[in-house]
This record gives C-alpha cells, structure tokens and sequence, in this order.
C-alpha cells in the first residue's frame, strides 16, 4: 500500500481534462523515477485508453514493478582515517546476502541513503572532522539489473583539536562567573573536538540558567579554525531572556490514576520558578512508579512571557494481573503458580497481591498490600500474611504469620523502614538420623527489622538504570516474646546499566551474616540458603550451605544434608538483549558466583560456587516470566549437569 500512495502523490493528472499524451508519458517517468529511488531499478510502466459512449476516455496507468535490486556492495572512497566497516556499521543501508530475505538486509531506499548520508556525516563531526563532505552515492547496476554497488565518495579533511574555549553572555550581565560556566564544559585544550560533546555542553550551559528560572535561555555555538595548526577555538553565547514561574501543571491521560498519584513525585510546583532539571527530575520520579508505559512532560507557553504552563501526558499500562502458569524445575518438579495483584490499587497508586505456589516440595499462599504515602504523608506502610510449607528431603516446616511495616522518606532516594514479624514454625521430621538440635526447631518467633535503602532506579518494576542498595538489621528476641533468638545482617546492592542497542547490565551482590545465643543454635530456617533461580543458578534450590553426613541406618553410606550457613556471599551479573522486544521477549546470559559458610567454617571468597547460562523473559500478558538454564562450572558428584527453572516474576 505504501507504494500505491507515493505513485498517487506523482500523478498529476484530472478528471475531465483534455487528453494530452505527452503528460501521461510525462506521469509514467515520474513513477519510474519513483521506483527507481525505492530500488525497483526493473519497473516498467505503460498506459491504455478506454472510450466511453459519454465520449470521454479512461486513462489506466499500469506499473510492473518486478523485483527490487539488491544492494550487493558498499563502497567508502576517501576514508583515509576511518575503516569502512565503521562506517557501514552507523548507516540503515545494509548489503544483502544469503539470508537477505530474513533480516530486510540489501533493500535500497534513496530516502533512507539520503539520511545515511547525514549520519557519516555526523559521525565524522563526533571524531573531529568539522570539514567532513560526502558525496551523493554513485550507484552502479549489474548487467542483468538485479544487484547494485553503492559508491560512496568521503571528503575527510582534518582532524581538529580544541585551541580554546570561551563564554559570552549577550546582556553582559554574569549571574553566574565565566569560571564556573567554563567549569562545566567538557572540553579541554588539546581534546579532540566532538561535535556531539559541544552539543551536550550547549544544553549543560543552557540548563543552569534554565534551573535559575530563565526558561527561554539559548545557547549558541560558534568557531574559528586555525587550519594551518589544526585547531579550533569554541564560543559558547549565552542570552538568559526574562525570569519564568511555573503557571498551570496539567495531568492528562490519568483514566484510571488519580492525579495526586502523580502529582506527589513532581519536583515542579505551581507558582515556583521554572527549573529545567525539576521537570527531568519529574518525570523520572514519575516513570520509575511502574504505573505507565510513557510519561512526557511538556512547557507550554502562556499569553504572558514570565508563565510557562506543564503538560503532564502519560499512557497507563495494564497494572491488575491474573498470572497463571506451570513449569517444570529439575528440582521441584512440577511448579503451578497462581498470583492476583492490582499494582495500582483503586487509582491509589497502592499495591495489593494475594498469591498461591504449588510443588512437589512447597506450597505458599499468600496476602500483602503496600502504601507508599500512608495518610497522604512522607510514611509508608505494608503487611503481608502469609502460610508457607516446605517438603524437604528430611522434614517438613510449616511457618504462618504476617509483617506490619513503616517507613519514612529521607530524601526521593533515601528510605528508612521498620517491620514487626510474627510468624508460628512447625517442624516435623521426617529423617529421624538428623539431630534433633538442628532440625527440630519449632515455636514462635517475633523479630524487628530496620532498613535503609538507596533507589536511584528508572523504573521500579523493570529498571534499566540506576542503583538499588539496602542495609537491614533483625532481632529476634525473647523480650519480644520470640521462642527463636537471632541477630542478623543483610546488604545487598544492585547496578543497572544501560548499553547500546537496548542492552542493559544487571549486578547484584549480597551479603549476610547471622548470630544467636551460644548455647542455642540459630534455627534452620533463618539460616542461610543458597541455589536456585534466586540465588546461583546452575544448582537445586537451597543445595549450597554448611553440610552435615547423615545416615538413616548404620549400614546406609552416608549421605549430605545442607543444613545453611551463618554468613553468605552471593554476586549475580547478567546481560539482558532485546530478542523480539515489540512483544517484550528479552534473552539474558548470566554468570553467578556464591557460598553460604557454617560457624567453623572460615570464609573464603576463592572457594565459591559458580555457574553460568541463558535463558529468556517474557513479559507475557499475564506477567513476567522467567525461563533459564544454568550449568554449575564446579559441580560436586551430586549435583546435575544442568539445571532448568522457570518461575513468575522478575529478577533481581
């Protein structure tokens, strides 16, 4: 269809008017034009005429188009200081090959070159080429007209390196000293110059005046080339224009999301003095609530030249999910998981999720709700209930209890919390070889926790950028009421960063360590456990920990039965690539390193467990899931060749 409506912008000619021949020749070498800049180098046009008894004629155009020529050959004459494969790598146009018919590769569109054109150029700015000229393409056919060569003739010039850099202001009125705006320019004497690198100084320059209120503040660039020494000197011009204040901030889009739910994360506010790093700031804070699949925030200006209204346009995405699904692990066999959360409950921007987990060796049910403003205030609040059973190799554990948490925001990135847990454990044994001081660990436990966190992601349910750091501090004790008696630390940092191409790098790391009374051990199940898709990778789940050799009968070998650690360490790095991401499938590769040491164990970071793998996520319409294949590069006699796990929910 595109083709049909490019040829009926060329025609030219009208109903009722006089027959004239050589205009519709003149139309037919307009759409063979037309074809040829799409590459259609074998389209061939005719005309026939149909009278009519009114004694009119109708005139049908008729177009073959065959087949387009394939670009088989790109060519770079003149790049003297830059490799034709780091040019071909910048450009749309791609030269075809075998599986051509697959990737679109070696498909010619003169529009398309035209902007490659622009990008050689620029690239060749960035690299400090200021007299960069490149040719329009000569293109050569194949004698059967069913492939081309592109010829591409580049005018490099040379490479210049910054003499100087200087700041002007227009009104010669310096509210800020020359020294400090020279400051925060990048470049430096003797740099190569960078076209793109002078852009971002002209908007750093632009944005501290913009942050003082002076919204209309332009920054222009200007030059002089010393072509004898190959340098350039830069002039940064400054005209600030006339103080603005922020007017009306208008939220648009919000269906289902209250304005406040907005509103609360702006850095803006009506009446204040315009801030360009406010907005930005603004509508980060508002992306990273997970609510939207686009927030932009747009200055309008008003009737008066000191206003600037805000538009606010945000699209909602779904935020109410029914997952369901089934999987298979090596480790726990079958998995079903059914889970229903409103991430934005009632328009609130409150979090509500009950959930239900069934295996072979776990059962868990679950009910929490989160608020982050709590009373329209700087607190947040959250509980959770829950009922989880685990059916290990050796006993069986039932716990049931809930969390009440609160917080307080320090800052927008600093968080403290405090959380009250009480929870029943039941422990049943199931080996009756596994000493009874280790296992057999039922009663109550009633802790506190504290935490401190850092969170400098973009976005809080799929971050691509930024940081994630808690420290937390529990105890359980038995002035609390607690039957279970435990002090333990845990920190954990994560790092988000963004490559090219929609890349993102992912680390985790994790540290924790765990005390109790001398004469009372820690219970099993506030030890720590490692493996599995949450922790490494690669082996069963809660398979890595300080061991103790059981066996059930004296003539039975002996046998080892992880019973955790008192301290762990656990570092995850993953590479997450865009796979087919209009559908949100994205493929990892991963590599995980951990261990989990008992009390006489000494902790030594050269003896950790490792693994490595792929695997796929899908943010299927039901929620996120996670498919992933692990190989343990270490493995002990017991542990599998390969490792599968699937579950719902994200990563780390």
């Amino acid at each position: 269809m595109q083709q049909v409506v490019e040829v009926e912008k060329v025609v030219d000619l009208q109903k009722y008017a006089i027959l004239d021949e050589a205009q519709i020749q003149s139309n037919l070498t307009k759409i063979t034009e037309l074809y040829v800049e799409e590459g259609y180098f074998l389209a061939e046009t005719s005309y026939s005429l149909k009278p009519t008894q009114d004694g009119d004629v109708i005139v049908t155009l008729h177009v073959r188009e065959g087949e387009a020529v394939q670009v088989r050959s790109i060519e770079f004459v003149g790049n003297a200081e830059l490799r034709s494969e780091e040019l071909k790598e910048i450009i749309q146009t791609r030269e075809g090959g075998y599986f051509s018919f697959m990737s679109g590769a070696g498909q010619f569109n003169r529009a398309f070159f035209e902007a490659d054109v622009q990008r050689i150029q620029y690239f060749y700015l960035t690299k400090g080429f200021v007299q960069i000229k490149v040719d329009p393409p000569l293109v050569t056919l194949a004698p059967d007209k069913r492939s081309m060569t592109l010829l591409v003739r580049v005018h490099e010039g040379p490479r210049y390196e910054i003499n100087e850099i200087n700041v002007d202001m227009v009104d010669d009125e310096w509210l800020v000293p020359r020294e400090e705006l020279l400051k925060r320019t990048r470049f430096k004497k003797g740099d190569v110059f960078d076209y793109a690198v002078m852009q971002q100084d002209v908007q750093r320059l632009g944005d501290v005046f913009r942050d003082k209120g002076y919204a209309n503040a332009t920054v222009t660039s200007g030059h002089d080339l010393d072509p004898e020494n190959k340098r350039i000197s830069l002039t940064y011009t400054i005209q600030k224009g006339g103080l603005v204040y922020f007017n009306r901030i208008e939220v648009r889009g919000n269906r289902g999301t209250r304005d406040k739910v907005v509103r609360r994360e702006l850095k803006i506010h009506e009446g204040e003095l315009y801030s360009a790093s406010g907005l930005k700031r603004s509508r980060q804070r508002v992306g990273m609530l997970g609510f939207f699949e686009s927030v932009e925030l747009t200055p309008r200006p008003t009737q008066r030249s000191d206003r600037m209204n805000v538009d606010i346009d945000i699209k909602e995405r779904s935020t109410g999910q029914f997952q369901i699904g089934a999987g298979f692990s090596s480790f726990e066999s079958f998995i079903a998981q059914a889970q229903i959360s409103k991430q934005n409950f009632l328009g609130r921007g409150q979090t509500l999720s009950t959930q239900a987990t069934l295996s072979n060796l776990r059962q868990l049910f679950s009910l929490s709700f989160y608020e982050p403003y709590f009373m329209d205030s700087r607190v947040t609040f959250a509980f959770d209930m829950f009922n989880y059973q685990e059916n290990l190799t050796d006993f069986t554990r039932l716990r049931t209890g809930g969390t009440v948490s609160f917080g307080y925001r320090l800052s927008d990135d600093w968080l403290v919390n405090s959380t009250y847990t009480l929870e029943n454990v039941d422990a049943e044994l199931i080996n009756s070889a596994i000493p009874l001081d280790v296992a057999s660990q039922s009663g109550v436990t009633s802790s506190v926790r504290g935490t401190l966190s850092y969170d400098t992601r973009d976005n809080r349910l799929f971050p691509t950028r930024g940081n994630y750091t808690t420290l937390s501090a529990e105890l359980a004790d038995e002035v609390l009421g607690s039957e279970n008696d435990f002090t333990r630390f845990v920190g954990r940092t994560r790092f988000y960063v963004p490559l090219w191409k929609g890349l993102v790098f992912k680390t985790n790391t994790t540290l924790g360590y765990v005390t109790g009374p001398e004469a009372t051990p820690i219970p099993l199940f506030e030890r720590f456990f490692v493996g599995g898709i949450f922790t490494i990778r690669g082996f069963s789940r809660n398979s890595i920990g300080e061991r103790l050799y059981i066996a059930e009968n004296p003539d039975d070998s002996l046998r080892p039965f992880t019973i955790g650690g008192t301290r762990e360490f656990i570092q995850n790095v993953e590479l997450e690539i865009p796979v087919f991401p209009e559908v949100g499938i994205r493929g990892v590769v991963f590599f995980d390193a951990g261990n989990a040491w008992g009390d006489p164990e000494r902790v030594d970071l050269l003896q950790l467990h490792t693994s490595t793998g792929l695997g796929f996520r899908w943010q299927s319409p039901v929620g996120p899931l996670r498919f992933e294949w692990g190989w343990p590069l270490n493995p002990r006699p017991e542990d599998d060749p390969m490792v599968f796990e699937f579950t719902i929910g994200n990563s780390f």
